[in-house]
């Protein structure tokens, strides 16, 4: 290969190779970026060149390279400006990405406590954030006819429109910059740079612009960039309380921004649905789920200390969900993933909270769940698949919960009167509880608050043991949880008998089983887990379901059939403990497949 390029070109190795293309990639880049047609190949290559740790060293010893590590401005790269179009300005995140992909070599080859070369890279950057935080943090709002206006005082050295591209332009150069920085040292030097101005910067920027989502979608995704635990990049040293900072940061701007949507999206045209309220709101549920779902910070530390805005946030997932309408749900294929990925965290870490809400939060929930497991597109439907699995496994632990624990723990109890409270030969294994003891050692505020939860937990009536396990962050609830479900959730109407809980179930039931026999099934995992739920929470209904079955087909079909439905609940036990969800969904596949 070489002897031919010698032979057309006058090139004899790579590294000569290697300088053209980077040339002209910068070339590219310097002069013909306002044309997506270049823009796009030309970082496309950028980003397949800068795609190994060995390429990225080679690159590194390039001038052309570290002149974009060292000059990345508008003024020597067009589509940096702030006048460049909207569809221009979307590739400044995947043009800092693969900056910053390189800048991370560098940093690997000095050691991971030298932040110098990271500091220099971001210079260009801080010079904009220091700009927009000089205006913008003191910047006035007033509402003239409903209409926002922005007043900056005079001495401002920028106009608003500058300062709302310099917001979006700086959202997406930082998304960017994270988005690559997969390591802890680095991103520790990320967030110490990051915070907390830049939470304020940017959190004042969504107070500016709410309603805008040229500006509010970047923001948004660059949070949820940054409270992204990808490659546990956020386990920071025991030391350090980045993690609980992070967590406080983005529920405060979650909690400040959210519900001044809500009311908006009820007022969107049908004509700008898309833009003023799917993009946007996609957005702001993706970060609401990063939030509560990446395992950097303990959640129940915020009920111990009295802050209750990890609470509000998990409130306003559910009432951000309630926006999005079954019409949206069909139509948007992203916006139906960002809100079952959201939804399921809900219902796998806080049923106790959903359950203590308005029983019509439930409802509505369990309305959208069945449009989802009927979804075309596979990933909406394993989602939607898995919360309803966790809503069964929650009403059957309600309506059948374990009396007494066995020795094997592998069967629940189906007493109709338990209540799964501890009986005076279960309270007798543990140790006596005492609030208050003696002593002259002083008490951390933190293990004082936990005695009175536990204290008032007890003297309130409920029989509830000295534990750590009773201080989980939604333990109050789950009395007032419970009662909701049963009232109003699960209670049987006076037309029919059934609960709206249970005829729902039951044809979800009908909808799966004949998934499983008629089409070709491509979610036989994830429909297996809720089938075990819904067949032992209405096992009446299954074995009536069985014989009409059987009635129904032909005579020569009918013993088949009968060994098909005897071999589905074969060695499953009545129970939904996790090894028998497995050995149910593995024998169901098999007896699929076969």
């Amino acid at each position: 290969m070489y002897q031919s390029l010698s032979d057309l070109v006058g090139i004899s190795d790579e590294t000569t190779i290697l300088k053209v293309f980077v040339s002209k990639i910068l070339l590219n880049l310097r002069y013909w970026s306002d044309h997506e047609v270049v823009l796009e190949p030309t970082l496309k290559i950028f980003g397949e060149l800068a795609s190994s740790f060995t390429a990225m060293k080679r690159l590194l010893t390039l001038e052309d390279v570290k002149f974009m590590l060292a000059n990345h401005t508008p003024t020597s790269f067009r589509f940096l400006s702030t006048a460049s179009s909207s569809s221009l300005s979307r590739y400044r995140s995947e043009f800092y990405a693969y900056l910053a992909r390189l800048m991370l070599v560098t940093l690997s080859g000095i050691g991971p406590d030298d932040n110098r070369p990271f500091l220099d890279f971001l210079a260009p950057l801080t010079i904009v954030a220091n700009s927009l935080i000089s205006n913008l943090l003191i910047s006035v709002i007033l509402n003239i006819d409903d209409c926002v206006g922005i007043f900056l005082p005079e001495n401002c050295s920028i106009s608003p429109e500058e300062a709302r591209s310099n917001v979006i332009g700086l959202a997406r150069d930082l998304a960017g910059v994270a988005f690559s920085l997969n390591t802890m040292a680095s991103f520790q030097h990320f967030l110490d740079w990051f915070y907390p101005s830049l939470f304020s910067l940017f959190g004042r920027a969504l107070e500016l612009w709410p309603y805008d989502s040229h500006v509010t979608c970047p923001i948004l995704k660059l949070l949820a960039e940054i409270a992204n635990n990808r490659n546990d990049r956020l386990k920071f040293e025991s030391t350090l309380p980045i993690g609980y900072l992070l967590l406080a940061e983005m529920t405060k701007i979650l909690n400040n921004y959210g519900p001044r949507l809500i009311p908006f999206f009820s007022q969107v045209s049908e004509d700008n649905t898309y833009v003023h309220k799917i993009k946007p709101l996609r957005r702001y549920l993706d970060a609401l789920r990063i939030t509560l779902s990446e395992k950097y910070a303990n959640f129940a530390i915020f009920g111990l200390v009295g802050d209750n805005s990890f609470e509000k946030s998990v409130k306003l997932s559910a009432d951000m969900l309630l926006c999005v309408t079954d019409a949206e749900l069909k139509s948007f294929i992203k916006l139906s993933k960002s809100y079952f990925a959201l939804l399921e965290i809900l219902t796998q870490n806080h049923m106790e909270l959903l359950s203590s809400l308005d029983s019509s939060i439930l409802r509505r929930f369990f309305s959208a769940i069945v449009i989802g497991v009927e979804s075309l597109d596979s990933s909406v439907a394993w989602s939607a698949c898995s919360c309803l699995d966790s809503i069964l496994t929650h009403v059957y632990k309600l309506l059948y919960p374990v009396i007494s624990p066995t020795t094997n723990g592998t069967s629940n109890g189906n007493h109709p009167n338990g209540s799964g409270m501890l009986n005076n030969h279960e309270q007798s294994k543990y140790p006596i509880f005492v609030p208050s003891p003696p002593s002259s050692l002083p008490t951390s505020e933190i293990a004082q608050a936990a005695r009175q939860r536990l204290t008032a937990c007890i003297t309130g009536g409920v029989p509830m043991r000295g534990c750590c396990s009773a201080l989980a962050i939604w333990s109050d609830r789950t009395e007032a949880g419970n009662a909701n479900l049963k009232r109003d959730f699960l209670r049987q109407s006076s037309v029919g008998g059934v609960s709206e809980f249970t005829v729902t179930s039951r044809h979800l039931m009908i909808t799966f089983l004949a998934s499983f026999m008629n089409e070709e099934c491509k979610n036989q995992w994830s429909i297996s887990r809720p089938l075990l739920g819904l067949i032992l929470l209405n096992q009446d209904y299954f074995s009536n379901l069985q014989r009409f079955t059987l009635n129904a087909v032909s005579p020569h079909q009918r013993a088949e059939l009968e060994g098909i439905f005897g071999k589905l609940m074969d060695g499953v036990e009545n129970n939904l403990f996790a090894k028998n969800r497995d050995r149910y969904a593995f024998f169901s596949i098999d007896k699929k497949v076969n």
